[in-house]
This record gives C-alpha cells, structure tokens and sequence, in this order.
C-alpha cells in the first residue's frame, strides 16, 4: 500500500491511540522547548520523528532532523529545517554547522543515538533518549513516561490532526 495523505481523515484515528503517539508527546514535552529553541532529532521518518517535529514547529522552534537521504524531503515538508543523512561520516557536524554552539535539545529516536545526540547538544542543553539508552555523560537527560494529562494531550492532538494543523500519514492500517 502506498502513502496516502491522511490528516484530516478517519483513518489517522488509530494511529492516534497507538503507543507512538503518547511517546511524541511525551518526548517532546521533556524537551522543554520554548519558541525559537534548535533542536535536534536522531531518526525522525518514523512515527515519532514525523510527529516530534510538527510538534515543535507548532512551538516556532527551529528544527533538524537525520533519516535516510529518500525520506529528506518528506521531514522538510513537515518542518524540518536541516536533514542529514545518519550515513554520512560527518552529519554530526552538518549539525554543528547549523548550530554552531550546540543546538538547545535533541530527541534520540533511533536506537543507539543517545550518544550521538550528546554531541549535538550545547552546554547545559537536554537529550531526551525515547529507547532509554546509555547517553554516556551526564546531561540533564530525560525518558518518555507516562502523565495523568496524557488523555487531555491526545484530545488536543487529535484536534490539531482534524483541523490539518498536524499531518499524518497512514502507511498501512492492520485490523486485529
């Protein structure tokens, strides 16, 4: 099944109520981003990737982003200022160049990106790490969990999703 632009349709309501969904929030909420904030995202074409960062913009934060070169233009349709491709030898500095002192937050997406994403970040800025890896340093450091407003976040998310202030793509929907 191909992508089919899905934002204001019925069928991103499953997609909604999935695990992803409340891990995007959450991650982005610890992030702590306020307006004109950089902030980094290591392996955004996925679910929580695509979300974080309409999220953040949504914020008036600038963002970047790494995924496979194929998926480039797609995250900057969603707000993405800069991608890198995670392939490339020096992304990390790709980064860097785009915020030369450090961009203020990054969101480890991808396994294994904890530490990499340490190196993107300025002095005193926050490494939120959705798989819970090892980030090798101490950081202010933060892991997704669960908020009793989680339900009252869903109903405005879910808002932004029918009014198309938020875009979502539904790739496949699996029946159980």
């Amino acid at each position: 099944m191909s992508y089919s632009s899905t934002a204001c349709s019925p069928r991103a309501e499953p997609w909604l109520s999935s695990r992803r969904c409340p891990s995007a929030l959450a991650s982005v909420r610890l992030l702590d981003l306020e307006r004109g904030s950089t902030v980094f995202m290591a392996g955004a074409s996925g679910a929580i990737g695509t979300l974080a960062i309409q999220l953040a913009r949504l914020r008036d934060c600038r963002v970047a982003a790494s995924a496979s070169v194929n998926n480039h233009d797609y995250l900057r349709s969603l707000g993405a200022e800069l991608t890198v491709d995670y392939r490339d030898a020096d992304w990390m500095e790709q980064v860097r160049r785009w915020a030369p002192d450090g961009v203020d937050a990054a969101l480890a997406i991808q396994p294994k990106t904890g530490v990499d994403c340490m190196r993107t970040v300025r002095n005193g800025g926050k490494v939120v790490d959705v798989r819970r890896s090892t980030c090798g340093r101490e950081t202010d450091r933060g892991e997704a969990g669960h908020r009793r407003d989680a339900q009252a976040q869903l109903a405005k998310l879910t808002q932004q999703v029918a009014s198309c202030h938020i875009h979502v793509d539904v790739e496949q929907v699996y029946s159980f």
